[in-house]
């Protein structure tokens, strides 16, 4: 009869034990209980490893004729050891814990890979991201430049309908000035015209008030004819009536009218011609009157008709 033997995993790992016989390792899960039967002896020997490990994490030598064994496999407080305890004996081995490690490991190795793959996240989410920019640069880029395209045609057509705009205004002007200064042109030589006009009317109406105040002056009468005619024809009438009466009255010859004629037909004309007619009218008057008190002199003829000659000699050299 020997002793009973117990195994008690309680860690969250996969362990298995042998015995000194070799009788084979023997498998005993996270939270599980074996036994089995030994033999009696001093000396006797139990081996632990974890997993699929090749070698042992606890060798163990204890005594049968103590009764009944139990080896328990458990976790330390901060989990950083393995603890086998024997009940029979009392005593405590400590290995690493190696779950716990490789969970660590496993644990660094997703943080690392969690890390590596939050990494690559940033850095593809920074890629994505500078894309996303580099693709919204270039949309607005491409967006500004149409607009500055737009805005370039847009101006460059405002600058040539401005162009045109200012060359026709231009045009209008110069138009407009050269119309206006021709409008300027014609009033001023319409003015100039009308002045002159008004000036040779005044002084046709001023001649012709003298001439009607020199008939009265002196009685000589009109018929109705000669009232009708112009200013011009009554005074070259009266010249030649007066030159053909005193030349009859001197027995001299009437070739000397005809001198009458060279003369033109202006205003200037008829103011000189007036003023020669008062003082030819007035000193043939007196002349004829003499005449008719002394007797027809030929010698007194003679010195009336060349004073008359020298008046009439006078008028056509203040025309040319």
């Amino acid at each position: 009869m020997g002793a009973k033997v117990s195994v008690v995993n309680q860690t969250p790992y996969t362990w298995y034990f042998d015995t000194q016989d070799n009788r084979g390792y023997t498998y005993i899960g996270p939270g599980s209980t074996t036994s089995y039967e030994e033999s009696l002896a001093i000396h006797r020997y139990i081996y632990f490893r974890y997993e699929n490990h090749s070698w042992n994490s606890f060798s163990y030598e204890y005594n049968t004729h103590k009764g009944n064994t139990c080896f328990i496999l458990r976790e330390t407080y901060d989990r950083s050891q393995i603890q086998m305890h024997c009940t029979s004996e009392g005593g405590t081995h400590y290995c690493p814990n190696y779950g716990k490690i490789k969970e660590d490991e496993n644990r660094r190795q997703q943080q690392e890979e969690e890390r590596r793959r939050q990494e690559r996240q940033i850095e593809e989410d920074n890629r994505r991201r500078q894309q996303e920019e580099e693709r919204r640069r270039l949309e607005r880029l491409e967006r500004e430049q149409r607009i500055q395209q737009e805005l370039d045609r847009e101006s460059e057509l405002s600058r040539r309908k401005l162009s045109r705009a200012t060359e026709r205004l231009r045009e209008k002007q110069s138009f407009r000035g050269h119309e206006k200064h021709h409008e300027r042109t014609q009033v001023l030589h319409q003015q100039i015209e009308d002045d002159a006009a008004a000036i040779e009317w005044n002084e046709v109406i001023d001649i012709e008030e003298k001439f009607n105040n020199l008939l009265i002056k002196y009685q000589i009468t009109e018929d109705k004819e000669m009232q009708l005619l112009q200013i011009w024809s009554r005074i070259k009438i009266l010249q030649n009536e007066l030159a053909v009466q005193y030349c009859r009255e001197n027995n001299l010859s009437v070739w000397s009218q005809f001198t009458f004629d060279l003369l033109q037909r202006s205003s200037q004309f008829l103011r000189h011609l007036y003023s020669s007619l008062c003082t030819v009218a007035m000193k043939m008057l007196k002349m004829m009157k003499i005449s008719r008190l002394v007797g027809r002199s030929t010698t007194f003829s003679w010195v009336c008709w060349s004073s008359f000659i020298s008046q009439v000699q006078l008028w056509p050299n203040a025309f040319y």
